[in-house]
């Protein structure tokens, strides 16, 4: 189960391609079913693949099911 920590208060897991959990989710800025694009303190992460849903987002937690192909964090500057 691949996982990411940074310091700052964002951290990811993806669990079997098909699912992410996110702890640190400050906004959601863009949303298609191909790409999801979020802002968290450390800069944008966005989320790629299929057929992608959030069926939960609440108090900075993100959860996101589909086809998850990559995660990428944009960090500013």
């Amino acid at each position: 189960m691949p996982s990411g920590s940074v310091a700052g208060g964002m951290s990811f897991t993806v669990s079997d391609a098909s699912e992410l959990y996110l702890d640190g989710c400050l906004e959601i800025s863009a949303y298609e079913r191909d790409s999801i694009l979020v802002q968290t303190p450390l800069g944008a992460l966005r989320i790629d693949g299929e057929e992608l849903d959030i069926p939960k987002y609440s108090d900075g937690e993100l959860t996101v099911r589909g086809e998850i192909s990559s995660v990428t964090l944009l960090k500013e500057g």
